[in-house]
């Protein structure tokens, strides 16, 4: 199986010069927790993750947010400021671990351990053309299982069939 079996290929994207708050309202309304980042070509130029927001947000230089402070502080309209003010390409990963369509799924496997992360860009050259994450990955896997499943039963089935057939046959020339 390759990745192109199994890829999402309608894929949400935003580009560099957005602002960090599109790039978050887009993530939350999507559903996703990343999203490729493209420019004006349409080619991957690097990838951002909740964990660059964890990171782009620090009350103070090497500490993590608390983001129930965050929530409830009055200062909130000062954080909110900044994310409008932000882009994109200040936190996004640059150059980001990336796949390509005929890919086996066995090294979208291997990079996603290597490099601890959920999801890959799928290019063709520098285009983006899809992405493969771990949810893919487990349809994939769940297709997988059910043809195995079918053809099995189909087995059985067939083995059953045949041992019908012997019996008649058997019990015909046996009389």
């Amino acid at each position: 199986m390759n990745v192109s079996e199994v890829m999402t290929r309608d894929v949400v994207s935003v580009q560099a010069d957005a602002t960090i708050l599109e790039a978050g309202k887009l993530m939350l309304e999507s559903r996703i927790s990343g999203l490729p980042v493209v420019d004006s070509a349409g080619c991957l130029v690097g990838i951002i993750t909740e964990r660059d927001f964890l990171r782009s947000v620090r009350p103070e230089p090497g500490r993590r947010p608390r983001w129930l402070e965050l929530i409830t502080n009055h200062k909130t309209a000062d954080v909110l400021t900044r994310l409008q003010d932000e882009r994109v390409e200040r936190i996004m990963t640059p150059n980001p671990v990336a796949t390509s369509e005929d890919a086996p799924i066995e090294d979208v496997l291997t990079k996603m351990e290597t490099y601890s992360i959920k999801r890959l860009p799928v290019v063709r050259g520098t285009q983006l053309i899809g992405i493969v994450s771990r949810s893919d990955l487990l349809r994939g896997l769940m297709r997988s299982l059910r043809k195995v499943s079918e053809v099995t039963s189909e087995d059985a089935l067939t083995r059953q069939r045949l041992t019908t057939l012997e019996r008649d046959y058997w019990l015909r020339h046996a009389r």
